[in-house]
């Protein structure tokens, strides 16, 4: 059997560990078992599931120096030191990133544990620090071997500067996220919704999403239809934030936060239209469930073609009037003309299989 190590902060239910929880649910355990070693040693929302999966849960200890060089030194000495002393867990390292000094701390602790069998995978288009970005992009290209993997072309020619990156879509159970009518039926009651206008997101609270500019929206909205109300799907460093902003501007009534959901396919059949305003993404794991739920979708121009798999979405500048006159005017109604051939998970799942089958 092979043992695939996956490097991640935690396992929550952000969208590249949701996309890793949809492969290792749908690949042959026969033949290929995971393992994670997490940054963070705190409990994650799939680690039950990870452990009745047979999947084992490791963690790096925690960080003495937390600035500058010394930080990422000491990342580089924790990370080498833990895979010499536990060769025995995996066979591959698989790790899960968009900025390229990140790749670098890790492929430089993989050549000082004589780690040779290294998948990188690419998650988004765009990341702080660019210049620093642009530097160890290229540092990684020419002093290391790994094997590159992107989500879409775009997060391929952000962190490896190539086109011809493998790219593995962000697959889903197709089936699990079609429009339920019962379903909507059920939990509107339950929420004690009757006939209200519901946006919806999904998505962790954090600079990336951009909460601020959702919440502004959605405000200038409510001042036109007072019958409408925001479920927001996640948590994060910035809850409390989008909280008080909330609060400040007097929508505590008509802004609920969910928090983390397991029936993320239920409640996209409960809202009428999904607000997403990211700043920037790879691609999207909640985007295309939204889609193959057929919603009416507003999301940034910025969003990668590949990730486009619906009629019903409009890409918009991210400009409040323009979001608030297209909310206006849509009729929410749900389209039935979406491709979701290649989000099909089965067919990420075998593709998965056969990269870690050729390593």
């Amino acid at each position: 059997m092979i043992k695939v190590l996956h490097f991640v902060s935690k396992m929550d239910r952000g969208g590249q560990e949701t996309f890793i929880m949809n492969v290792y649910r749908n690949l042959n355990r026969n033949k290929i078992q995971f393992n994670f070693l997490c940054s963070e040693n705190v409990v994650g929302d799939y680690d039950n599931e990870i452990a009745n999966l047979g999947g084992k849960i490791f963690y790096l200890p925690s960080l003495r120096v937390n600035k500058g060089v010394r930080k990422y030194l000491q990342k580089i000495y924790d990370i080498s030191s833990w895979l010499k002393n536990n060769r025995e867990k995996f066979d591959i390292v698989h790790l899960h990133t968009y900025h390229a000094l990140d790749v670098y701390v890790h492929l430089k602790a993989f050549k000082l544990a004589n780690v040779n069998k290294v998948i990188i995978h690419s998650h988004n288009t765009q990341g702080l620090h660019v210049l620093l970005h642009k530097f160890f992009r290229k540092w990684n290209n020419l002093f290391f071997k790994f094997t590159p993997l992107a989500c879409s072309k775009e997060a391929g020619i952000w962190l490896y500067n190539k086109e011809n990156v493998e790219i593995i879509y962000n697959g889903i159970d197709i089936d699990n996220f079609r429009f339920d009518q019962s379903k909507r039926q059920l939990l509107k009651k339950q929420l004690g919704l009757t006939n209200e206008v519901v946006l919806g997101h999904v998505g962790r609270f954090n600079y990336q999403k951009n909460h601020e500019f959702l919440i502004k929206v959605f405000e200038r909205y409510h001042e036109i239809n007072p019958n409408s109300i925001l479920l927001l799907i996640g948590k994060g460093e910035k809850e409390s934030d989008i909280k008080k902003m909330v609060d400040d501007r007097k929508l505590t009534k008509y802004v609920r936060f969910l928090g983390t959901c397991s029936n993320v396919n239920e409640y996209l059949s409960v809202f009428d239209i999904f607000v997403f305003p990211s700043l920037f993404e790879g691609l999207s794991v909640v985007l295309v469930e939204a889609q193959v739920n057929g919603l009416k979708i507003l999301a940034n121009k910025n969003t990668t073609s590949d990730a486009i798999i619906s009629d019903n979405v409009d890409l918009l500048r991210l400009d409040e009037n323009e979001w608030v006159e297209v909310i206006k005017k849509t009729n929410f109604a749900r389209t039935n003309n979406i491709n979701f051939n290649k989000f099909d998970i089965s067919q990420t799942a075998k593709r998965m299989e056969n990269i870690y089958l050729q390593i």
